[in-house]
C-alpha cells in the first residue's frame, strides 16, 4: 500500500494542478472578453452551471466566477446587467442557506427554477445589452451633406491618409476627414466651429483616449464627449461613437461611451475592430508572434493600409444601420 501511495499521491496533486491552472485560464480568457461579446461570455458560464445543477452537482462557483469577472471587467452598469447579476447573486445565496439546512446536492425542483429563472434573467440582460448599442429614433439620409469622421490621429494619421480615404470609396455620400492627431476630447471642442461648416449629416466620433493617456478624468471626458455630440445634434446631425480600448481586461473608464450612446440614443461602433488592429500588429502579441499580415504600423497602434480598409468597413456598416443600404456605395 505504502508503494502504490505516492504514485498516487503525485497524480492526485497533478490533477489538482491541472484543475487550477484550467480555472486560470478559463477566468484570463473570460476577462479578455471585449465588451460586445460579454454575454456570450455569460451564457458559457451559465451552460456549465446549467449542466452541473442539472446532472445533481452543485454549480455556484460558476455563478459567483461569472458575476465576480463581470464586476472585474467595470463594465457599463447597465440596468439589465445589473439585474443579471442580482439574480446570480439571489441563487448563490438560497443555494448557500439550503446547504446549510441539510447536506446533499441541490433538489431538481430548485435547480430547475435556478436554471429558468438565469436564462431568463440573461435573455434581458442581452437584449438591454445590445438595444443600448444602437440608434433608435428614425433618420433620414440627405446626399448633399457629408459623413465628417472627428477624431484622433487614429482617424487622421497613416501613410495613407486615414480610415475616412476608405470610407469615401464604400458610401455614396461625401466623405471629410477631420481627423486631429494627438488631440483630447476636450481640445477637439475648438474645433467645433469646422465641424459646423462642413454642415455634416453625421458625425464619426473617436475620441477619448489621450483623456485616459493623461490622466483626466471618466467625468471630463464625458462631458467633453457629450459637448461633441450636442453640437452635431444642434446642426441635425446623426453620431457614431467608437468605443476606445483603454485596457484589454478592466476598463478605467467604466464602459463610458457605451453609456454615452444609451444616455443620448446614438449608434456605438464597439470597440472590437479597434482591439482587432492592436492585436493583429507587430509590436504585441498575438500578431507579433503570428507574424504577417499586420493591421498597424510598426508603432502598434496605427493603422496600415489593411486596418484603414477595415476600419473604414466597420465604420460604413454602421452607416449602413442608420441609413440602410442606400448610404452603400455598392461595387458592381
Amino acid at each position: 500500500m505504502s508503494i502504490l501511495a505516492q504514485p498516487l499521491g503525485v497524480l492526485d496533486t497533478l490533477r489538482r494542478v491541472g484543475r487550477a491552472v484550467a480555472w486560470l485560464l478559463i477566468v484570463v480568457a473570460s476577462l479578455l472578453v471585449p465588451p460586445n461579446a460579454v454575454p456570450w461570455m455569460a451564457a458559457a458560464w451559465l451552460w456549465a452551471y446549467t449542466l452541473l445543477v442539472l446532472s445533481g452537482r452543485r454549480g455556484r462557483v460558476c455563478l459567483v466566477a461569472c458575476a465576480a469577472i463581470l464586476v472585474a471587467k467595470r463594465l457599463t452598469p447597465a440596468p439589465g446587467l445589473l439585474a443579471w447579476i442580482a439574480v446570480m447573486v439571489t441563487i448563490v445565496v438560497l443555494d448557500l442557506v439550503r446547504a446549510r439546512r441539510r447536506e446533499g446536492n441541490p433538489s431538481r425542483r430548485f435547480a430547475w427554477l435556478s436554471v429558468l429563472a438565469l436564462w431568463i434573467g440573461w435573455g434581458g440582460m442581452t437584449a438591454d445589452w445590445f438595444a443600448a448599442t444602437h440608434c433608435h429614433h428614425p433618420v433620414t439620409l440627405r446626399a448633399d451633406r457629408p459623413v465628417v469622421c472627428f477624431g484622433d490621429s487614429m482617424t487622421s494619421q497613416g501613410l495613407f491618409g486615414g480610415y475616412p480615404r476608405d470610407l469615401q470609396e464604400l458610401v455614396s455620400v461625401p466623405v471629410v476627414n477631420l481627423g486631429l492627431p494627438g488631440f483630447s476630447a476636450s481640445q477637439a471642442l475648438e474645433y467645433l466651429p469646422d465641424l459646423v461648416r462642413h454642415n455634416p449629416q453625421v458625425v464619426v466620433v473617436e475620441f477619448g483616449g489621450h483623456d485616459f493617456l493623461r490622466g483626466y478624468t471618466r467625468a471630463a471626458t464625458k462631458a467633453d464627449l457629450l459637448a461633441i455630440v450636442a453640437a452635431a445634434r444642434r446642426i441635425g446631425a446623426e453620431v457614431i461613437l467608437m468605443e476606445v480600448p483603454r485596457a484589454y481586461m478592466s476598463d478605467p473608464f467604466w464602459g463610458l461611451e457605451r453609456e454615452i450612446a444609451r444616455q443620448e440614443d446614438i449608434e456605438l461602433m464597439p470597440d472590437t475592430t479597434l482591439r482587432t488592429l492592436f492585436l493583429r500588429s507587430p509590436a504585441f502579441p498575438p500578431g507579433s508572434w503570428l507574424g504577417e499580415p499586420y493591421l498597424t504600423e510598426e508603432d502598434g497602434i496605427h493603422p496600415n493600409r489593411r486596418g484603414n480598409r477595415l476600419l473604414a468597413e466597420h465604420v460604413a456598416r454602421a452607416l449602413e444601420r442608420l441609413y440602410g443600404p442606400a448610404i452603400r456605395r455598392w461595387r458592381e
